[in-house]
């Protein structure tokens, strides 16, 4: 004898999903697409689900880059991770607005503090540098957390320079 389970409810679907983890509206569009419902059905769930403010694209821009900022990526990496979500470049520079009045700009802040965990235990050469190998680790880290080559020579620097300084103390 065959089960027929009925397919649930659409909105008791995405209430579930959206209770578990924040949702972009494409996210959660190709999530209910991904489970077989119907293209009009989702797209009016998502209508009504954006007029009563259950889905805000602006809101989870700030709630994203407070995640970004606890990662330590750079403002591109979480900027490109949101394009990468379906999230427009205009809900994009809204909620960074948004999450700018909440918080503040810390990019330098976050990439120093990266560098400084990985640089924990250093110790200068004779002519005051850090190992090679080393600044070259923390390089590519802050790179694949999307800082710019600028930035980067700009932290190791002020790194080598901290621990110089601390090293004469």
């Amino acid at each position: 004898m065959k089960y027929n389970k009925e397919k649930p409810n659409i909105y008791t679907v995405a209430a579930g999903k959206l209770t578990r983890k924040p949702l972009s509206v494409m996210e959660l569009r190709t999530y209910l697409l991904d489970k077989d419902y119907e293209e009009g059905e989702t797209d009016k769930l998502i209508k009504e689900y954006l007029d009563i403010g259950y889905l805000n694209d602006v809101e989870y821009v700030s709630r994203f880059w407070k995640y970004g900022e606890s990662k330590g990526w750079a403002d591109s990496r979480i900027k490109r991770e949101l394009l990468n979500r379906g999230v427009s470049q205009n809900d994009i520079d809204d909620g960074f607005a948004l999450w700018k009045e909440e918080g503040s700009d810390k990019e330098e802040e976050r990439a120093l503090e990266i560098a400084r965990k990985m640089a924990i235990d250093a110790v200068p050469d004779d002519r005051g540098h850090l190992d090679k190998r080393l600044t070259n680790r923390i390089g590519r880290r802050l790179y694949s957390y999307g800082y710019k080559a600028s930035q980067i020579y700009e932290i190791i620097d002020r790194i080598e320079r901290e621990i110089i300084e601390n090293s004469m103390e």
